[in-house]
């Protein structure tokens, strides 16, 4: 008897009674501080790595919220601690934009 082959097709296909590799959660909820650090990473990226109010944005985020800053930067970067009051404005306008996008933000308006 030959064996038969399993093609990335045959696992795709939802058998009723059969889990596949992809389990039912494929779009998970996310809390209010995932969005937060959306928000964050987004006017980072918005920045650029070299503008200079990138790392007082940061610093920002760091006094208020560390693992916020932590998450969307991946760690990669060195958090500072030093804050001004520019870093807050815009650590603040990523705050509200996280508002903005998340469901429950949606609902209160």
């Amino acid at each position: 008897m030959r064996a038969r082959s399993i093609w990335p097709g045959d696992i795709a296909k939802a058998i009723p009674g059969r889990r596949t590799l992809v389990d039912h959660v494929a779009n998970p909820r996310l809390g209010f501080d995932d969005y937060r650090v959306l928000g964050l990473k987004e006017m980072l990226q918005r920045l650029g790595p070299s503008h200079p109010l990138r790392q007082e944005i940061i610093a920002a985020a760091v006094v208020t919220a560390p693992r916020i800053a932590g998450r969307a930067t991946l760690r990669r970067e060195s958090l500072p601690t030093t804050t001004t009051p520019s870093g807050h404005a815009v650590w603040h306008a990523a705050e509200r934009r996280a508002v903005t996008v998340s469901p429950r933000g949606r609902r209160r308006r």
